[in-house]
């Protein structure tokens, strides 16, 4: 699934790719790795360039050969982060304002 996921994204764009690994843990065969890739993609159609930036992590499994491989990969659209207090200010206002339209 990785591979035809990467195979459409350089078919279709010209990419810069700066992975920015936070950690890697290790424990005798598997590994944990997490960190965001930051893509440029400037589409070969010509439209403007995106910047898009990802959460990510893999884990690795060393086989009997003691080549490490890939076993699992998961990634999300990074977001912002909010800070706990700004999300209940959010709700607050949101409750003022619902509060107000039914007078």
């Amino acid at each position: 699934m990785l591979r035809a996921k990467l195979e459409k994204l350089f078919r279709e764009y010209q990419v810069e790719w700066v992975p920015i690994i936070i950690d890697i843990t290790t424990a005798e065969a598997v590994a944990v790795e997490y960190g965001w890739h930051e893509l440029t993609l400037r589409p070969k159609a010509g439209s403007p360039a995106e910047l898009k930036r990802t959460k990510y992590v893999k884990v690795w499994n060393r086989d009997r050969h003691q080549s490490w491989r890939i076993v699992l990969v998961i990634d999300n659209i990074d977001q912002k982060s909010a800070l706990a207090e700004d999300q209940l200010l959010k709700l607050g206002s949101t409750a003022v304002t619902e509060e107000q339209g039914k007078r």
